[in-house]
């Protein structure tokens, strides 16, 4: 059984960020990779067939050999959704967005099982199950 693993606004942020992208370019909500240069310039943008197929052939490869990527995958949407990203600064991520993260979007929601407000430093590598 798959759960959700999301604690902070931010990665609400990125998801509603990256969902978007994928509807305004492709007309649908696709799984996508973007890879990106040290400078965090986007240099390659993979969208699947659909929002679940993607050429794993191509796109773990790529992963594995660049150093900086963020993958989004709508497979079971609109109930789960999985994003990664790998050495990707949060200036980048806030210039991809068009928006700055504020203080709140680093503190944790409250959860039945955790106190809210734990704070944390943008992670460059991350991964969330929405």
């Amino acid at each position: 059984m798959l759960r959700t693993t999301v604690r902070f606004q931010f990665e609400w942020k990125i998801f509603s960020w990256a969902a978007h992208l994928s509807e305004v370019l492709t007309g649908e909500d696709r799984c996508f990779l973007a890879i990106l240069d040290a400078r965090g310039a986007v240099r390659q943008l993979l969208f699947g067939a659909d929002k679940s197929q993607y050429d794993s052939q191509t796109w773990e490869p790529l992963q594995r050999s660049s150093p900086c990527w963020l993958f989004y995958h709508p497979f079971d949407a609109p109930e789960y959704t999985y994003m990664q990203w790998q050495n990707v600064q949060q200036s980048t991520m806030e210039r991809l967005r068009g928006e700055r993260f504020v203080d709140a979007d680093l503190a944790s929601a409250p959860l039945s099982s955790q106190a809210a407000g734990e704070r944390i430093e943008f992670p460059t590598s991350w991964g969330v199950m929405f």
